[in-house]
């Protein structure tokens, strides 16, 4: 999990151990593990933005994939405004 402050101030958190960990201003914590009792007040407050499954690997875009495929199949770049579903059409009609 990925724990991001919101506000100009540092923040004392509760982990899963209940050990005080300090949240920079501004700053993000990541493979935080909330202190079950904390965790939904973290959500609400607001002064958080939390991400779910902190260290897992980078998702690859699929816009990239399949400019890759139409460069492949063309020989071209594509556009770079072409949208995701732009870029099947003219994969599939290619």
């Amino acid at each position: 999990m990925i724990i991001h402050n919101l506000t100009n101030s540092p923040m004392d958190l509760l982990n899963d151990k209940g050990e005080k960990v300090r949240i920079d201003a501004r700053g993000a914590l990541e493979g935080f593990t909330p202190h079950p009792m904390h965790e939904n007040l973290y959500r609400q407050l607001g002064y958080f933005r939390i991400e779910e499954g902190g260290a897992s690997a980078p998702k690859v875009d699929e816009r990239d994939e399949l400019r890759a495929q139409y460069e492949q199949l063309t020989g071209e770049k594509p556009d770079g405004r072409w949208s995701v579903d732009r870029l099947r059409d003219e994969i599939a009609n290619g």
